[in-house]
């Protein structure tokens, strides 16, 4: 599968995010990734967020579990710090 979306690069800038669907799998690269669809509410722009590290994964199956669903929640996304390696953190509006 290939999305019509373009990827979202998350940087240390916190980002207010709707989440649009719920996890799916697409072809990036060249290896399948786990990812979800959202919508920038700022910019106004529709991307997909893969959400394979496990400081994105956790949060969002903790979500899922309380909320019932990903899909229609807002929710602020940032890393820690630039490097590229750094920790996400993600937390409801």
């Amino acid at each position: 599968m290939i999305s019509d979306r373009e990827r979202l690069k998350v940087g240390s800038e916190p980002r207010k995010l709707r989440i649009d669907s719920e996890p799916f799998v697409l072809f990036v690269g060249r290896k399948f990734a786990a990812c979800i669809d959202i919508h920038d509410l700022k910019k106004k722009r529709d991307y997909f967020l893969i959400i394979e590290a496990q400081s994105l994964s956790m949060p969002l199956l903790e979500l899922m579990q309380v909320e019932g669903q990903l899909t229609g929640l807002e929710v602020w996304v940032n890393k820690k710090t630039d490097e590229r390696t750094a920790p996400y953190e993600l937390s409801l509006t």
